[in-house]
């Protein structure tokens, strides 16, 4: 399936294609997330925070990049909120590893 018929499947909903989906980045989300978040408890949480938001705003796609490209925005994107949230709640500027 090219990524543009994959892309359209997903704004359709399609739970075939969030399984590919899944399939496909599930591995490299997490792994993003744990080289930005040591923890692995919280590497996965965030990692699912990521599929949520690509779910979520699959249809504010505009295909200007690559689905992998996007993927890997909100992923560093919510990692950086992770962090900041974290170093806001204990009052540190970086994470504690």
């Amino acid at each position: 399936m090219k990524e543009t018929e994959f892309i359209q499947e997903l704004k359709l909903k399609s739970t075939k294609a969030y399984s590919q989906l899944l399939d496909a980045y599930q591995q490299k989300v997490f792994s993003t997330c744990i080289s930005f978040v040591p923890n692995k408890e919280d590497a996965e949480d965030i990692a699912q925070d990521v599929f949520i938001e690509v779910f979520n705003s699959i249809n504010k796609f505009k295909g200007e990049s690559k689905l992998s490209t996007w993927i890997y925005r909100i992923t560093t994107n919510k990692c950086l909120e992770f962090i900041r949230k974290k170093n806001t709640k204990n009052g540190l500027l970086f994470y504690n590893l």
